[in-house]
């Protein structure tokens, strides 16, 4: 990922009881942290886990580029090419960590006008 682009982050927040999840898109670890812990409420921030994970960059995920290996989840963007504006929404590839042969493609819907922001 492309210091100083905005980055997608996954939040997973638990206490006891519940487990939530939400996503925020920030431009630092910092930012994303202080946005999942506004958007992520849990009575009284009694949170027994509060997991911040770099999913890819905004551009890179609203083009579908593949960020993770679909069988164990590890972070393939680079391998994929995750810095510039030639996204890779479709491949076949071994993962690097678990050896599978793996293909994926990944289409986006188009926004329509009054969805974009």
């Amino acid at each position: 990922m492309v210091r100083g682009q905005t980055i997608r982050y996954r939040i997973v927040a638990q206490n006891d009881d519940v487990t939530i999840t939400t996503e925020v898109a920030a431009s630092s670890m910092e930012k994303a942290v202080d946005l999942g812990g506004k958007s992520v409420s849990i009575e009284k921030g009694n949170y027994s886990h509060f997991v911040t994970l770099p999913i890819a960059s905004e551009s890179a995920y609203k083009n579908g580029h593949i960020s993770f290996c679909p069988r164990c989840g590890s972070n393939i963007a680079e391998e994929m090419g995750d810095d510039g504006d030639d996204y890779m929404n479709e491949s076949s590839f071994t993962c690097t960590e678990c050896d599978a042969e793996v293909y994926v493609s990944i289409e986006v819907p188009e926004e329509s006008p009054d969805e974009e922001e």
